[in-house]
């Protein structure tokens, strides 16, 4: 190491790598959220054409994203089990935006195709099924409350993947219980068909609402955008540290939205090999809770940085 600059390259200790293997169960709780999902989306659309409901047909390209989605996830679990290599220096964490975005891309189009469907029933009403309605409504219930069950059961410590899922199926079941408050009015006011109507443009906007917002934050992590918006308040805690001056470069974005990567430049009072190995790992302990990687490099107040004027940019 130079006298006036020390360039510290860690892992942090208790935290995921980016080459570590994925659990092996992972993959495998997948599978019956995954068979059930599919074999509803399947009855689902042919219950919207028997039931003749906008608001099931709305629905059933919500359910078919979910199931694409949890067959995304679960090939890309499979997937990234693979460890780093001289091609992906992080590993395969990132892969997993792949199916969130064939997800939020198959949800989009679906809600405009059921929206544009929904206008088409207001020009033109078609009577609905209200007892259909509703026993799609009690199964969809089932099936998602199934789903459901088996995640909390088996996986005690899920990982973010799998509570992105775990959330998905739960506003699943929300949405089947308005469907199944339309299919009960549709039973005492049989002629009321514009509820059908109403409850699918409802829906399909809610869904769009969600995808456009998974989509946004897919984009802001493939522009390496800084997924902390308390920036400041970090360089005002690190410079806090005994024996650090002043932090600059600092750079902070996310793989998958879960794992980031942390790299900074941190001016020192001390060229001291022992205190500087002090500072770093004050420093470690400063960005454990954000980082899982991270890149640290010390200087002395004589380096001449030519980052130093900023914070955060380079050239």
């Amino acid at each position: 190491m130079e006298q006036g600059h020390n360039h510290s390259h860690d892992h942090f200790h208790g935290h995921s790598h980016s080459d570590e293997e994925v659990d092996p169960d992972s993959a495998k709780l997948l599978v019956v959220p995954l068979l059930l999902n599919l074999f509803f989306t399947v009855f689902e659309f042919g219950g919207s054409y028997i039931s003749n409901s906008a608001a099931i047909f709305s629905d059933s390209f919500h359910d078919l994203g979910d199931t694409l989605s949890i067959f995304a996830l679960w090939l890309l679990t499979r997937f990234s089990r693979r460890k780093a290599n001289q091609q992906y220096t992080f590993g395969y964490k990132r892969f997993t935006l792949l199916g969130a975005i064939i997800t939020s891309m198959t949800l989009i189009i679906g809600s405009i195709f059921a929206i544009r469907e929904s206008i088409e029933r207001i020009l033109n009403p078609m009577a609905v099924s209200g007892i259909w309605v509703f026993i799609i409504a009690i199964i969809g219930i089932v099936i998602n409350g199934a789903s459901i069950l088996w995640f909390w059961l088996k996986k005690k410590n899920k990982g973010m993947s799998e509570k992105v899922i775990s959330l998905h199926l739960l506003e699943d079941m929300i949405g089947w219980v308005a469907v199944l408050i339309t299919g009960i009015v549709l039973l005492f006011v049989p002629n009321l068909y514009i509820i059908d109507t109403i409850m699918s443009l409802l829906l399909s906007a809610f869904i769009l609402y969600k995808a456009g917002k998974y989509i946004v934050e897919i984009f802001k992590i493939f522009l390496l955008a800084n997924p902390s918006d308390e920036v400041d308040k970090l360089i005002h805690e690190l410079k806090t540290i005994e024996g650090v001056e002043e932090v600059h470069d600092l750079h902070i974005f996310s793989l998958d939205g879960t794992n980031n990567i942390v790299s900074l430049h941190a001016v020192t009072h001390t060229c001291e090999m022992q205190e500087l190995e002090i500072i770093k790992q004050k420093i470690k302990e400063r960005l454990s809770n954000i980082s899982v990687h991270c890149t640290i490099e010390l200087e002395s107040p004589s380096c001449s940085c030519k980052y130093a004027a900023s914070p955060y940019c380079t050239e």
